[in-house]
């Protein structure tokens, strides 16, 4: 599945690009590299957290101790079906920070945050459905 081939995912979305080695499992580390809309560029160490193949993953923020900034970070599928019984995919993509510099990221890239994932998401449904604007409910993009 698409969502579990991280390495892969700069083929096909403008925003992050992942380095991990191997398939994602709990406790490995992942590099990611952001490109935002303003042209900047951040780099982050993370770490897995939670897998749950093929529909949920979820890693944290590593380049700070938790309490100064600590995040949960998780993307989920789930199949289900609209009003009129057509098949769809909820995406769940989110991001909440915490601690005493969350107030200062939200901030000063909270915006740019919000519109990367928007981005990815978009790239991310064309991807698994090969049409862009699928049939999809879109819960993501979300910065707390």
């Amino acid at each position: 599945p698409v969502l579990f081939s991280m390495a892969e995912w700069a083929t096909w979305n403008e925003v992050f690009a992942i380095q991990i080695d191997g398939p994602p499992e709990v406790g490995k580390p992942l590099r990611i590299t952001s490109h935002w809309e303003d042209g900047t560029t951040s780099v982050s160490n993370e770490k897995i957290v939670t897998v749950e193949y093929p529909s949920r993953m979820c890693w944290e923020y590593q380049d700070l101790p938790q309490w100064l900034l600590g995040t949960d970070r998780c993307i989920s599928l789930a199949e289900a079906q609209d009003f009129d019984g057509k098949p769809i995919t909820h995406l769940a993509n989110y991001e909440v920070f915490d601690g005493p510099v969350s107030t200062f990221v939200k901030w000063y890239k909270g915006y740019l945050i919000e519109d990367g994932f928007r981005k990815f998401n978009r790239a991310l449904k064309t991807k698994i459905s090969g049409k862009p604007r699928p049939a999809w409910v879109d819960i993501g993009g979300a910065v707390a």
